[in-house]
């Protein structure tokens, strides 16, 4: 029965990633488009001095994610016993969706955060 049924699944799987995918990719697009706009106008806005704190909580994520994936590899490497273009392609997939998400979300958090607390230790300084 499986057999039978399978070509009509994989077929409807497909119609329906197609599908969903015709509405995520605008929306991913915008997003993107809007956290840079946020990240020039918080340069812009700052005069470049605190530049350095969005950089750095991109530069960390990314770096974490390439611990991640190296950790992975080295205490289980079964894992990526694949084809090359398949363990290439699992790299890719877990950096794409872990590691940039994990960047967007560090920028978007810990920037205000450490802002915040440089403006309030400034401010009990003087």
């Amino acid at each position: 029965v499986i057999e039978l049924n399978l070509p009509t699944l994989s077929s409807e799987a497909e119609a329906r990633e197609t599908h969903i995918l015709s509405i995520t990719t605008p929306i991913v697009l915008i997003l993107t488009v809007l956290f840079l706009v946020a990240y020039y106008w918080f340069i812009d806005k700052h005069q470049g001095s605190y530049v350095f704190i969005p950089s750095s909580f991109i530069l960390s994520t990314v770096i974490h994610t390439v611990l991640v994936l190296s950790a992975v590899a080295l205490f289980k490497p079964a894992i990526f016993s694949a084809w090359f273009t398949d363990v290439i392609s699992i790299i890719y997939g877990i950096a794409m969706t872990n590691g940039l998400m994990e960047a967007l979300a560090a920028v978007v958090i810990g920037t205000p955060i450490i802002v915040g607390i440089m403006n309030y230790s400034k401010r009990e300084l003087l």
